[in-house]
């Protein structure tokens, strides 16, 4: 009777484990899509005064990159950035400058998920001076 006590304790402990990952790696995602979201609002909302002469505006939201994941400190996590498009001339026109999710490395055009790490996922390499 013992015995398999023990074991359905180590089994539930396990499950527990991936549960309780799974519900963080999912509040992760919601709360990196929220943050991506609202700073692709952020930039574009100062620069709502740039209209054409019919008053459109000329940086507007264009859909989503496509899905790519991100490793985090919890693992990868998929994310979907906006996409912005900068209707200005030529010469005037800016790249939207993120700060939350680093540029995805191109794979020769093709749309792949990709693997990016962020800073705190990074591995940190002391160096320690020896005398002598």
């Amino acid at each position: 009777m013992e015995k398999s006590m023990t074991e359905t304790m180590k089994f539930s402990m396990l499950g527990c484990s991936d549960v309780l990952t799974e519900i963080l790696r999912e509040g992760a995602q919601r709360l990196l899509s929220q943050a991506v979201q609202m700073e692709a609002e952020a930039w574009i909302a100062a620069r709502a005064d740039q209209v054409d002469a019919q008053g459109h505006r000329l940086v507007v939201r264009n859909g989503y990159l496509p899905e790519r994941e991100v490793m985090t400190g919890i693992g990868m996590v998929p994310v979907r950035q906006p996409r912005v498009r900068d209707r200005r001339p030529v010469g005037q026109r800016e790249a939207f400058d993120r700060k939350i999710l680093p540029r995805a490395p191109a794979f020769g055009g093709q749309h792949t998920t990709a693997a990016t790490p962020t800073h705190s996922a990074r591995p940190e390499v002391t160096w320690t001076p020896t005398n002598g």
